[in-house]
């Protein structure tokens, strides 16, 4: 393998910094590599010498802070038993199909990279995108009346790990449920370190009813009945509570557990935290603010009154994705079900009005697709207040999805507003 200028395939490079074989030994590691590469992106292609023919040339392309090689087809072909020898898939040779990656996410070692605060911002973010893709992947951000906190944890590590990757290994095996089995996801990974000489991060996944800020740490919280029945430290420069920093419980959890530094050697903990609101312990919905948690609340009973008194079983999706049409996209808040009938129902808040504005044109687009309702709450209202317009309009929506027919959907595709 050759270095060749970038842009220019015929003139060769001599670069002493840059070690070419390590991109090839299977047996380097992912931060020797992304060293590798990140000196090379925008400086250098790799010409690679598998063929006798005209060479496979190929570019580093950069995606956040992971770096990877790209065959340029233009070029040269690797032949058959070229470790960068690629097929394309079906899925990619169709052009009715979209192609995505959405279930590969890819961690850095921070604590052997050379921009420490950087890589852990983005392997934060990182962090999240997995904690949110393993939810809706697994449908526990879905309310119905028979939804468990068992059913739950099921579906995460059944449904929900299945065909998703971190760093190109699948993420079944390396997934644990609940806090307490730290010492032995610690095991596997320090077996993994000494069966490969490093190890790709493992996760625990978890329900926590507090947090307590320390002065270094903050204390996670397990609560039954009143009483602490557990806890767990965090390092606070590794941790994350949801961008809208929401004080109460519950959480759902996220740690990726690999080595950390602490002082003058690397200890197994957890590298990064990510805390995220959910509704309650039965719903693992992710919410925004405490008057989601309210909404949820009276969904939840609104649904349980309707099956019931007569046996009509709705659905809740808590939408995680925008709603895409040719008109664009949109963030409507829920998505209520009943068999092929659906509408959608959002909350706005009225101190908030540039939101709003953006609100308004968002369901212009909605429209395009299904009609629905939304209320607008005062943070000033009292809570039977809050409570009685929630009432109001959630069971609105739903005699309106019950009545719905084929010829008359729900709201005639339009977002009313409720109040």
């Amino acid at each position: 393998m050759e270095l060749r200028l970038k842009g220019n395939v015929s003139e060769k490079v001599f670069d002493p910094t840059i070690a070419i074989p390590t991109l090839r030994n299977a047996r380097s590691d992912l931060r020797t590599c992304q060293d590798t590469l990140r000196k090379m992106h925008k400086k250098y292609w790799v010409a690679c010498d598998c063929s006798d023919g005209q060479p496979p040339i190929m570019t580093v392309r950069r995606n956040g802070s992971h770096y990877s090689l790209v065959n340029l087809t233009r070029y040269g072909t690797h032949t058959e038993n070229c470790p960068f020898h690629y097929v394309p898939s079906k899925i990619s040779t169709n052009t009715n199909v979209k192609r995505t990656r959405s279930n590969q996410f890819v961690f850095i070692d921070e604590n052997t990279s050379n921009s420490f605060d950087n890589d852990t911002k983005s392997s934060m973010n990182t962090l999240k995108k997995l904690l949110l893709y393993l939810v809706d992947k697994s449908d526990v951000n879905k309310t119905y009346t028979d939804r468990t906190f068992s059913s739950n944890i099921k579906a995460i590590l059944d449904k929900g790990t299945n065909d998703v990757y971190v760093n190109g290994k699948g993420i079944t095996k390396k997934l644990s449920f609940g806090l307490i089995n730290f010492l032995k996801v610690k095991e596997m990974f320090l077996s993994d370190v000494e069966l490969e000489g490093h190890a790709e991060p493992y996760f625990i996944i978890d329900i926590v009813d507090s947090l307590e800020s320390l002065e270094t740490h903050l204390l996670a919280k397990k609560i039954a009945k009143g009483k602490d029945i557990s806890s767990f430290k965090f390092f606070k420069s590794l941790s994350q509570i949801s961008e809208l920093n929401i004080e109460n419980g519950p959480f759902l959890i996220l740690s990726s557990i690999s080595f950390v530094k602490a002082k003058s050697k690397r200890v197994v903990a957890p590298a990064l935290t990510y805390f995220q609101p959910i509704a309650n312990k039965r719903s693992w919905l992710p919410v925004n603010n405490t008057l989601e948690r309210k909404a949820i609340e009276k969904i939840a009973s609104s649904f349980e009154w309707y099956k019931k008194t007569l046996g009509l079983e709705f659905t809740c999706h808590r939408l995680l994705k925008p709603i895409h049409n040719d008109l664009g996209r949109c963030y409507p808040l829920f998505k209520f079900e009943l068999g092929s009938h659906f509408a959608y129902f959002d909350i706005q808040l009225k101190s908030d009005s540039a939101k709003n504005t953006q609100k308004t044109m968002d369901y212009i687009v909605l429209s395009k697709s299904a009609g629905g309702a939304y209320c607008i709450l005062d943070e000033n209202q009292t809570v039977k207040e809050i409570q009685n317009v929630l009432f109001k309009a959630i069971n609105e929506v739903l005699k309106a999805i019950k009545n719905a027919t084929d010829n008359n959907p729900p709201f005639d595709k339009r977002m009313k507003c409720i109040s």
